[in-house]
């Protein structure tokens, strides 16, 4: 099967360089459950942005995307199976900005978000009249914030805090998840593959909640790297979350 990734995800997944033919992180340790628990075969192609990987798949050159979701005139193209994975939108902004509230479109402020992608959407859908800023990526759209180009950031939590902590951007903090509910993650599949959706549906509620839970950053494991790059004792005593705790056959 044929799979659209953007560049990097991080902390779900990230290439180590441009040459690099297979992801690291957390999306490599699902679809390798996946590839287990229904035979199938994962052929990675990178991309420029999330729209990029959605054209290719309502095109045909892609039969899957392992993380979007069902926002906006996706749904007219593609299959989305359950989801894989849930979080919540988070709202970051400098620590020298007044709160904010979220059920307001932010008044005069501006919101840098990642182009193209599925927090653009939801943001456009959720919260009309909008100043948005679109950046390449959200790691530049959280240091356009951080550097007064923008006002506010809104993304994944997960990546969110992930990407403050690495860039040391110490002067932004995550303020509040916006609701409703958590944004769903998980394949979308292209509408002429039902068998492909159904099979795939099958394999992610074969795996449990609490191994999915185990997939955000992990105490003790270096960020976006396969699970058992932790220290050579994790084997031992693997800290919690890493795939050696997991008892998965060919973990490590």
């Amino acid at each position: 099967m044929r799979v659209g990734l953007t560049g990097d995800f991080a902390p779900f997944y990230q290439f180590e360089d441009t040459s690099a033919a297979m992801p690291q992180g957390f999306v490599s340790e699902l679809q390798a459950l996946w590839s287990e628990r229904t035979g199938l075969r994962f052929e990675f192609r990178r991309y420029g942005s999330l729209d990029e990987v959605m054209a290719a798949l309502q095109a045909g050159r892609i039969d899957l995307t392992p993380f979007a979701t069902p926002v906006g005139e996706r749904e007219s193209y593609a299959a989305f199976t359950r989801p894989a994975l849930t979080t919540n939108l988070v709202l970051a902004a400098r620590r020298d900005v007044p709160d904010v509230s979220s059920t307001a479109n932010f008044g005069s402020r501006t919101v840098a978000v990642e182009a193209g992608s599925s927090i653009e959407v939801l943001v456009r859908a959720r919260y009309r009249g909008t100043r948005l800023q679109q950046e390449a990526t959200a790691e530049r759209a959280l240091q356009a914030v951080a550097a007064g180009q923008a006002d506010l950031f809104i993304g994944y939590q997960h990546v969110a805090v992930y990407l403050i902590e690495k860039g040391l951007l110490t002067n932004l903090e995550p303020r509040t998840n916006l609701g409703p509910s958590a944004a769903p993650l998980g394949p979308a599949v292209r509408r002429d593959l039902p068998l492909l959706r159904s099979i795939l549906d099958k394999a992610i509620a074969s795996v449990s909640v609490d191994y999915q839970s185990r997939g955000w950053p992990r105490a003790g494991c270096r960020p976006a790297r396969p699970p058992c790059a932790c220290r050579p004792s994790a084997r031992r005593h693997p800290p919690s979350g890493c795939s050696a705790a997991l008892g998965r056959p060919g973990a490590g």
